[in-house]
């Protein structure tokens, strides 16, 4: 679980590495709808 955790840490900072803190906060905000509507189309949102 930990080594799954760092990877994705890891995968983001390569990800996010360049952007400026604007487009950071842009790209995290995209991620976190992205993630939420796979939920709910999955059917387990609590």
């Amino acid at each position: 679980m930990v080594e799954r955790m760092r990877e994705i840490r890891d995968q983001l900072s390569r990800e996010i590495m360049n952007m400026s803190f604007e487009e950071e906060k842009t790209y995290i905000r995209q991620q976190l709808i992205e993630l939420k509507n796979k939920r709910l189309a999955a059917g387990s949102v609590r």
